[in-house]
Parts: C-alpha cells; structure tokens; sequence
C-alpha cells in the first residue's frame, strides 16, 4: 500500500513539473533576432547627404591630419564602394563631372565625399537649389570584393585594346599593387598632397548601362608615380565586374585634386 501512494506522489509530481515546464515555456517572450543595420545598396540619397558644415570640416581635417607611416598602418584604405543612390542625385542635376573628396570625421574614420561639379569646373553646393555632397562611408578594406584581381598580387593578363577612360585589367592590377606597395611616409603624402579626384559623368553612367549597381573606387598608383583611382562596377552580389570577356569596363579617373579642383582654404 505504501509502494502505492509512493508512485501516485511520483507521477502527480512529474505531472505537475510538466505543466509548469510547459506554462514557463508558453509564458517566455520570443527574443527576436537583432536587426542589421541596412545594406548600403537599401540607402537613399538623403541618406547619404551631409550638410556642407560637417563636409567642410571633415575635408580640412583629411588636409590638416599628419599622415606619418604610424598614421597609414593605422588607417589602411584601398578605396571606397559607392552606392548609386548618391551618384545618381547628382546626374539629375546634369552635373558634367562629379568630384570626390577625402575626408576624416571626429572620430577618425575615412570618408569619401561627392559633389557634382559645373561645366566650369566649379563645386555645386547650393542647398537651397538642392545641390550639396552625398557622404559615402563604405570604405574598403571593410567593404570589399576581395576575390577581385584588384586585391591580388598576381598578375593579371588582358588581350582587349581600351578605349576612351577604358584601362585594362592588366594596367588596373598593377597600378592598384603599386599603392598597396608603396610605403606611405610624411615625405610622401607631403609630395602627393591629393585630397580628391574629378570623375567624368560618363564614366559613372556606362557602368549604370552595363548593368552596375554600385561602384568601387580603388586608389592607385601609375608608372610616372602619379596617384589615380580605377572605378570599376559591382554586381548584386558585391563582386567586382571586371570580365573583360562580357564586355564589362575598368575605368581610368586620372584627374586628381589638386590640380583639378578649386583652391582649398584651411582657414
């Protein structure tokens, strides 16, 4: 008989702690997953826009910041990708050049800032007319295609005869491993003072037509030691679109502020 109450007590006990595991468990509220920050291809061009303050003051600071050898291991960059949002607010202001500056925030960080630029040459910041400079804060090594072979110390080997701002892939490797080479001392960035390029319009809406749904922008560095960027498409899946086989374009932007731009006043 006591054997008896002994499994009537065990079983209404495992009974009872089955229903409270099961109310604990009905009771506990789902943890959603966090949300990602949205991808940079999600964003508007008022996401990107910054006012002309802020720019002004990042700009002096990429002007200002001593860049010792220290400074560059510390702040390695390769380039920026570009959403098209921020390329294509400035076309619709049938802008013939767009320009990009370097910059530097509070913070530290690298940034790449554009602005489209008239037909005589002059940087378009009217606000009021809905002009101004798009922010683009994707810079590589954190977003990069790193499969691209222009990433790669190989070298790369093209048949095809460029034409235009067109580079082959060959010419685009190698001056891409030239800055990547090249040690970056006080002296150097005191002979190379660039804070920018002027990139035709063109360049940016042949990739569009090519398919592009963002850009990259690789620094580089040419044989006569001149610093230029290779602009190269990126596809949905963040690759670089460098076939040459297709059809697809490596774009040369050779012109680098200074000389082409206005004077800067630090002041």
């Amino acid at each position: 008989m006591q054997t008896k109450i002994h499994w009537v007590l065990l079983t209404c006990s495992l009974l009872a702690l089955s229903a409270c595991q099961k109310q604990a468990k009905e009771t506990i509220p789902t943890i959603s997953t966090p949300t990602k920050t949205a991808p940079i291809l999600a964003r508007t061009s008022a996401d990107l826009e910054v006012p002309l303050a802020q720019a002004e003051a990042w700009t002096r600071r990429w002007r200002n910041t001593s860049k010792d050898e220290a400074w560059w291991e510390e702040n390695l960059f390769h380039g920026f990708t570009v959403p098209t949002a921020g390329v294509e607010a400035i076309l619709a202001q049938e802008a013939p050049s767009i320009r990009s500056y370097m910059a530097i925030d509070e913070a530290g960080a690298q940034h790449l800032l554009l602005v489209g630029v008239d037909a005589e040459g002059n940087d378009m910041l009217d606000e009021e007319a809905g002009q101004g400079m798009y922010n683009l804060i994707s810079p590589c090594p954190q977003d990069c295609d790193y499969d691209s072979p222009l990433l790669q110390d190989e070298l790369v080997r093209s048949t095809i005869e460029p034409t235009g701002n067109q580079i082959t892939l060959e010419t685009a490797n190698t001056w891409t491993k030239r800055w990547r080479d090249t040690p970056k001392e006080e002296a150097w960035w005191a002979e190379h003072p660039f804070q920018g390029f002027t990139i035709p319009s063109s360049n940016f809406s042949d990739l569009l037509s090519d398919g592009a749904i963002q850009f990259r922008l690789y620094l580089a560095i040419k044989p006569d030691l001149g610093i230029t960027i290779v602009e190269v498409g990126v596809d949905e899946n963040g690759r670089d679109m460098v076939d040459e086989a297709i059809g697809q374009r490596v774009n040369d932007l050779s012109l680098p502020v200074p000389p082409f731009g206005p004077d800067m006043d630090d002041n």
